[in-house]
């Protein structure tokens, strides 16, 4: 039996994901199915709000990976707020698809009902240290972990990131990891940091 797709990388818009949402809605078709990658993709809004309605429906999917999807704030909406009631979604990956603090609400909410969430992958968004920390407050409160790393800030030609260390996740109201500012010219790529604080 198939327990994982992955269509990666497929360029994928909202026009194709019709047959999959379908298979996702049928309890028969996919049934065995535990993990989807659908990562760097051109879904969008449109596709946030199909994809939501038929994880919604699917009750065995433990992993959604959703990232690089120019999901962008009411994508996320759409998601989250379809899969709060989800009995099996474990983890679920919505890095690099320039969330910001306007969507806190629907993530809060998120981790708060999603009861057998784990994982919650926010990487590489748009998230300032506000959102972070409440969303790290959160979901330590409910027992998942959030990650959080590369949100940043625009400021003065740099991007501002902030770095959150692993020894910190239980301790989520202690800030004082660096604060790294690289090039904003290629800040996914960026190996060597201009200044720490």
């Amino acid at each position: 039996n198939l327990t994982r797709v992955s269509l990666r990388a497929d360029k994928l818009l909202p026009s194709n994901i019709s047959p999959l949402c379908e298979m996702l809605s049928d309890p028969h078709a996919s049934a065995s199915l535990q993990e989807l990658d659908l990562s760097d993709n051109f879904l969008g809004v449109e596709g946030a709000k199909l994809l939501g309605a038929a994880v919604a429906a699917n009750a065995n999917l433990t992993t959604l990976k959703i990232g690089y999807n120019l999901l962008c704030c009411d994508g996320c909406s759409h998601l989250v707020q379809s899969v709060c009631d989800s009995t099996s979604l474990t983890s679920l990956h919505l890095n690099n698809n320039s969330i910001t603090g306007a969507c806190l609400a629907d993530l809060e909410k998120l981790l708060e009902t999603c009861s057998p969430l784990k994982v919650l992958n926010l990487n590489g968004n748009r998230l300032e240290p506000p959102h972070i920390q409440r969303l790290a407050e959160v979901g330590a409160q409910h027992g998942v972990r959030v990650l959080l790393q590369g949100n940043n800030l625009v400021l003065n030609g740099f991007v501002s990131v902030m770095w959150i260390p692993a020894h910190m996740h239980s301790h989520p109201y202690n800030f004082s990891g660096a604060t790294v500012f690289f090039n904003a010219t290629c800040p996914r790529h960026s190996s060597s940091p201009t200044s720490v604080f």
